[in-house]
């Protein structure tokens, strides 16, 4: 298997097995979302982990786990703060996921999906429960599925959506060791809207008009920030004024989409001045100049952001080619 962790065929091994009981708190606080887990007693087995984060954001797990029970409660979810989705493509063993008063029953074949900021509470019964457990950020399905996740799904095995997905685990569970970095990177975001489809498909009921309208204001939304990306003093109150929305509708459209006005903003202002820094056109351009062009006020925090963003300074992202946004 390929060992670069930042791809898709790679996963970092954290925990190997075998994990005893006591641990497994931890590791899926740690790799999930907090929460209360409770290991049933008459358990023998105890089980195995392998994790990695996937390259566009969010973390995958391949998990071989006792049966259990584990209870997310509004107190494990008060410092979370971007809009996610917990995903389990059901291997092995069956049981029960229970979220905004709707209690679904799953089997092996499966694929559940809920609302990682909102209380659930997640059954595995079986001698034998095997699982591949993701935490997407719902801004990776932006664009593509309309998804609005406020209770659980369930997308069943014998579906043709669920089916695809299932058969693409299993060669994912090989590697891709033919593919290149680029090749492996669309694969993921592949894998990724795969799930979102099967979401969408599934997903509790929603007016489909109030779904349409909100989609076409999202893209208006979108628009508009691009429109006026560059303007230091854009504000939600300008952008709700322009499209004539209120702000609080403005904020609950993007929240349906998992994002925030800011985050968008910044978001697109960092991949603008990314690509101005390699940019034959704007290489006479002093960083800070280019910064001021992209709308950051205060080259210290520009150079903060971008460098949490990227990974690297502004000067070594401009001086080093290899890198991608």
């Amino acid at each position: 298997m390929n060992t670069d962790p930042t791809v898709l065929s790679s996963w970092v091994n954290v925990f190997r097995a075998p994990v005893e009981d006591a641990e497994w708190d931890s590791l899926l606080s740690d790799i999930m979302l907090p929460g209360h887990l409770t290991i049933d007693p008459r358990a023998r087995y105890t089980g195995a982990a392998i994790t990695a984060r996937l390259s566009g954001g969010g973390v995958i797990a391949d998990l071989r786990v006792p049966a259990l029970e584990v209870e997310h409660r509004t107190e494990h979810m008060i410092h979370s703060r971007k809009r996610e989705v917990l995903v389990h493509l059901v291997l092995e063993g069956s049981g029960t996921l229970e979220q905004e008063n709707t209690r679904l029953h799953f089997q092996a074949g499966d694929i559940t999906f809920r609302n990682a900021h909102r209380p659930s509470k997640v059954q595995f019964s079986g001698t034998s429960v095997h699982l591949i457990a993701l935490r997407l950020p719902l801004a990776r399905w932006d664009g593509y599925v309309p998804v609005t996740l406020r209770g659980p799904a369930l997308a069943p095995r014998d579906h043709s959506l669920t089916q695809t997905v299932n058969a693409f685990v299993q060669q994912m569970a090989h590697g891709f060791p033919d593919c290149d970095r680029t090749a492996l990177a669309a694969l993921e975001q592949s894998f990724v809207l795969l799930l979102g489809a099967a979401c969408q498909q599934f997903r509790p009921n929603l007016s489909a008009d109030n779904v349409q309208s909100e989609g076409v204001r999202w893209r208006q939304i979108h628009d508009y920030i691009e429109t006026h990306l560059f303007d230091p003093t854009l504000t939600p109150k300008d952008c709700a004024h322009a499209l004539q929305i209120s702000e609080r509708y403005l904020y609950r459209v993007l929240a349906g989409h998992g994002e925030r006005f800011s985050e968008i903003q910044l978001r697109k202002r960092l991949d603008a001045s990314a690509e101005r820094l390699r940019d034959p056109r704007f290489s006479r351009y002093q960083i800070a100049s280019i910064a001021w062009q992209c709308g950051f006020k205060d080259p210290a925090h520009f150079s903060r952001v971008f460098s949490k963003r990227f990974g690297v300074t502004p000067r070594a992202w401009r001086a080093y080619e290899g890198m991608s946004i």
